[in-house]
């Protein structure tokens, strides 16, 4: 009976030992995330002492349901203000979007645009930039047929830095005429202070003459 009760207490030692082990890795896991997050705070600028912009950036994060565009433009520009600059049309442009249905993918479209894309823009040029997006999710310019006519130019000409300024490069989500699952997001790279500039996020301009 003693060896019996010995080799039951060796068998629930063996069992607290791998849940210790478990809890370690655990923990190990959580420090790493924590670190990995407060590089990615202190690169962004954000003070991760402070967190001043933490429960907004959390809430979003934490929710189930899908973000709606203007909340994705507000993130990105809490986040990554130092590198991105969000027009007034740009969100004027989302209000008309709170139904869209795929607020999760845009804010990553928007992610890459402000990080990996601004990058590649710096160090290797629009070609090697281009190809943080797939071809359905990136174009680098309009048809001819926008771009030979004034109504469709103006259309996508945003005021920013005091002058008008044409923004032919765009992200795209889906293409139906449909605002629950279509998005366009049009942008124009300032060279010299090195910023995306967000000039509109709303539904398909228009591509043909009315």
């Amino acid at each position: 009976m003693f060896e019996d009760e010995v080799e039951s207490l060796e068998a629930e030692n063996e069992n607290i030992k791998k849940d210790i082990d478990e809890i370690n890795q655990k923990l190990k896991e959580e420090r790493h995330k924590n670190t990995a997050l407060t590089n990615s705070l202190q690169r962004t600028g954000i003070d991760s002492s402070s967190g001043r912009h933490m429960p907004e950036i959390l809430e979003l994060a934490c929710r189930v349901d899908e973000p709606e565009p203007k909340e994705c433009l507000n993130a990105i520009e809490l986040i990554y203000g130092d590198v991105c600059t969000v027009l007034e049309t740009a969100k004027e442009s989302a209000d008309d979007m709170s139904n869209f249905s795929h607020g999760r993918r845009l804010l990553d479209m928007l992610r890459r645009l402000v990080t990996e894309y601004r990058d590649q823009l710096i160090k290797s040029g629009d070609s090697a930039a281009r190809t943080v997006f797939s071809r359905n999710e990136f174009s680098a310019k309009e048809s001819e047929t926008v771009m030979n006519n004034q109504k469709m130019r103006k259309s996508r000409t945003f005021h920013y830095d005091g002058k008008d300024t044409e923004m032919f490069r765009h992200l795209k989500i889906g293409v139906e005429d449909n605002v629950e699952k279509t998005i366009r997001v049009h942008f124009h790279w300032d060279s010299k202070k090195r910023k995306i500039i967000i000039g509109y996020c709303g539904k398909h301009l228009p591509i043909a003459a009315n």
